[in-house]
């Protein structure tokens, strides 16, 4: 009898395993359709998904372009062809094999996806069990926000490997992500208008990411 309840307890757990795989596997076949949906019939003016993110991401250029870093070599990455797949990431990061290589260790990216009514980024991730984003860069990121008053709010989610950064993820290079996750009910359709975004939260953002960058400047010497 123990024997037998022992085989029906493993036949049990294979089949709600089962279930689960077929469960995942509906799940993600119901995002490709509704995502080529959307691709098929976006009339999204795209200002929080992605006009505020190109905006952050051309001041700090500009304010960096005037005061250089000393000990880090800094990049700015835009990407195409995100929503159908993150082509644009996944090409770059093919592109520059050798380099990633080499210094994925010393590197880190900060993936500004999107800031709208809210500044916000990524605390946790995972379906099962939540695990931390980065190891260091959010640290960094809520003291520097901490000490220059900056109004920048951590969040968990299941999902988070759907944006630019997860193509650097996967070579193991540290990553943060800030998706103002309030205002993705907006995007990809008419309603992702201008008077979404908040121009002190754009502000916002650049100051902390100024102050974020000059620290790891500051720290290391490395590749952002």
């Amino acid at each position: 009898l123990s024997f037998y309840n022992e085989q029906m307890s493993l036949f049990q757990a294979i089949s709600v395993l089962q279930w689960v795989l077929i469960i995942v596997s509906v799940i993600i076949l119901v995002s490709v359709l509704v995502s080529q949906f959307i691709h098929d019939k976006n009339s999204s003016m795209g200002a929080c998904d992605n006009g505020s993110g190109c905006v952050i991401l051309l001041n700090l250029a500009r304010y960096f372009h005037d005061h250089p870093l000393q000990n880090t070599q800094l990049k700015f990455i835009w990407c195409t062809a995100e929503e159908w797949g993150m082509y644009g990431s996944k090409e770059y990061v093919k592109a520059h094999q050798k380099e990633i290589a080499d210094h994925y260790k010393q590197s880190c990216i900060i993936n500004v996806d999107m800031v709208g009514s809210e500044l916000a980024y990524v605390a946790k991730s995972g379906f099962l069990k939540k695990k931390p984003f980065n190891e260091k860069l959010n640290t960094l990121i809520a003291e520097t926000a901490d000490e220059n008053h900056i109004e920048a709010r951590a969040y968990n989610t299941m999902l988070a490997s759907n944006s630019d950064h997860a193509a650097f993820k996967k070579q193991k290079i540290e990553a943060a992500f800030f998706l103002s996750n309030k205002d993705t009910k907006f995007i990809h359709s008419p309603q992702d208008t201008l008077d979404k975004v908040k121009p002190e939260k754009l502000d916002d953002a650049v100051a902390l990411l100024i102050k974020v960058i000059q620290k790891v400047d500051e720290g290391n010497k490395s590749t952002i």
